[in-house]
């Protein structure tokens, strides 16, 4: 196995004993780093230790602290410390030095669980309920939490019951970019969706070369998070656990899609607010959205366009879509963790089939709001590693497994690669295309979460030219790329903002079988 290339060379001042200073002129001239690198990158830096808050298990701290020290290049030939006796510095080896990182760094954690269990125990301000058929949530409603428990605040237990309903929603739009070196193994654990007690077979086959809708979801200029229950498209009439959810997070670097199979649960996360510290605004988190046909079904070139549309119509009027048909996610069973996101209400975590995975993943994965969270900017840089350098105006595999878990993202047209003009037209598009129509023109599935089509009376968007070439390319130099789609076809187009404080969206599926065609 070939060593981790070296990109940090120290050296690397370890803690003396009884944490005493170091001696005036012992620091080396070529310490590029500060005698105190070891201190801010491992055992005091907020977000190395917060990732450690719920496991328990030593050799796990231990692996994470390995992968830490390797995934930063650090020369581990090249620790140092201080000896008082000798009025020397010496070179201290690398298990003996990891040893010395490994022990403060579990110290540290002990003390953060325990104030965290102490936290607990105090008694908190009253609740706030949210509910989804109030009146629009202004930015005064948005604040009424009381200064003791601020949604900022580093000790706060949002697993807590007794935790405000708007602090879990905030602390998880806040949280969930910030995991970003922890997806090491994701394909070796994903939780499946299957109740082990109430697991039947979907009546429909499932398996992708016989299954014929699906959907696909392309960031632009902004990053945005995707909810999706692995594995649930398989199923039919389960239970719906809150524990196979992972929240997927798309950069706005890199222009990725994610395609999903039709029987997919699947749900838009929360809104999260602007990037900008000044600014008191949502992100508006604009993407496009497609519904996708795996193939055109008549595939005969000589066939008439009449003849084509009639076979498509023939072929989709076996499934319901739920934009179009509310009762199509009707046979959905919830358990309870995620009634309380169906429903808005205080987030307990009752679910004691959730719990017990849940107990399992939080060694390998960043757990937040106890969901498992999935950074795509991290598994992009692994997946250019491996990329084969003569397939690279192909789309690039990023991860997931369209017939294990019901989902996979790829690269996808890359915006920043566009000419600055050509951007700026895009972008002049969608502002034009957003704001210059009436809410009436949106379709609202839920509060503050705006849906509008590309395809429905053209004449009344004005110039969609870059829109509709984005979209070509998707299809063209993306979509058809990968295998089993070198025939689709986009069924429907649509944009997709937020408006405001969206909440996490009601899980369902965009596609499912009639009743008399199952």
């Amino acid at each position: 196995m070939a060593c981790k290339k070296i990109t940090l060379n120290g050296p690397f001042y370890l803690r003396n004993k009884n944490n005493r200073k170091y001696p005036e002129g012992s620091i080396s001239d070529d310490c590029q780093l500060g005698v105190d690198y070891l201190k801010i990158t491992f055992w005091k830096n907020e977000d190395f230790m917060s990732r450690l808050d719920d496991i328990y298990n030593g050799e796990n701290i231990e692996s994470i602290v390995r992968q830490k020290i390797a995934s930063l290049g650090m020369n581990t030939q090249n620790f140092r410390r201080y000896d008082f006796d000798k009025n020397a510095m010496e070179n201290i080896p690398k298990e003996e030095a990891i040893k010395a990182i490994l022990l403060l760094v579990k110290k540290n954690s002990a003390e953060r669980k325990s104030n965290k269990t102490k936290l607990s125990y105090k008694n908190l301000p009253k609740k706030h309920k949210m509910e989804n058929t109030t009146s629009t949530l202004s930015n005064k409603k948005v604040s009424m939490v009381d200064s003791k428990t601020t949604v900022t605040s580093k000790n706060l237990d949002i697993s807590s019951k007794d935790v405000p309903l708007l602090c879990n929603i905030y602390k998880d739009i806040c949280k969930q970019n910030d995991h970003s070196d922890r997806n090491i193994s994701f394909d070796r654990m994903l939780p499946f969706n299957i109740d082990p007690e109430r697991s039947q077979k979907a009546p429909f086959e499932t398996k992708c070369e016989a299954y014929e809708m699906y959907s696909m979801i392309h960031n632009v200029f902004e990053d945005f998070n995707f909810c999706v229950y692995n594995g649930s498209h398989k199923c039919s009439g389960q239970t719906i656990h809150r524990s196979s959810m992972t929240n997927l997070y798309f950069p706005s670097d890199v222009g990725m899609f994610i395609l999903f199979h039709g029987a997919l649960v699947h749900s838009g996360a929360p809104s999260k607010t602007e990037k900008d510290i000044n600014s008191f605004n949502y992100s508006a988190d604009v993407r496009f959205h497609s519904y996708i046909q795996r193939r055109d079904f008549l595939e005969d070139d000589t066939s008439t366009t009449s003849i084509r549309r009639s076979g498509r119509r023939t072929s989709l009027s076996k499934y319901r879509n739920h934009s179009t048909d509310v009762t199509a996610s009707r046979s959905i069973k919830y358990c309870s963790n995620v009634e309380e996101v169906v429903k808005n209400t205080q987030r307990q975590f009752l679910c004691q089939i959730c719990a017990q995975t849940l107990t399992q993943l939080k060694a390998d994965y960043p757990i937040v709001n106890n969901n498992v969270c999935i950074n795509m900017s991290t598994l992009y840089k692994k997946a250019l590693k491996t990329h084969k350098t003569e397939e690279k105006n192909k789309p690039i595999y990023v991860a997931g497994d369209l017939e294990k878990y019901g989902w996979v993202v790829y690269t996808g047209y890359q915006a920043s690669k566009l000419r600055t003009q050509e951007k700026q037209e895009l972008r002049d598009e969608l502002m034009n295309f957003i704001h210059s129509s009436s809410s009436t023109d949106w379709r609202m599935p839920q509060k503050n979460r705006f849906v509008r089509s590309i395809d429905n009376n053209p004449q009344l968007f004005g110039k969609i030219n870059k829109i509709t070439e984005f979209y070509d390319n998707i299809l063209n130099d993306c979509l058809r790329q990968i295998p089993l789609f070198d025939k689709a076809i986009m069924t429907e187009r649509y944009i997709i903002r937020n408006g405001g404080l969206a909440l996490e969206q009601n899980p369902h599926r965009d596609f499912e079988y009639n009743v008399g065609d199952k």
